[in-house]
């Protein structure tokens, strides 16, 4: 069984690493949008940048664009 302190520990890296993961993406489409680099192109760095797929980098779209 997994000690609190570590479990607590394991949780606070995985939530720094949705943010910093969240906040690169959210930089890569600004940055896209202010080259005038198309939807759909940026819609494909962020899957390739981030190594996501079609619906999870969708989802980051939609926020961020």
């Amino acid at each position: 069984m997994e000690r609190p302190c570590v479990k607590y520990w394991t949780e606070l890296k995985k939530k720094g690493i949705e943010k910093g993961i969240e906040k690169g993406v959210q930089a890569l489409v600004e940055t896209c949008r202010d080259l005038q680099v198309s939807r759909a192109d940026t819609l494909e760095k962020v899957k390739s940048k981030f190594e996501m797929d079609e619906n999870v980098a969708e989802m980051y779209m939609k926020r961020f664009w």
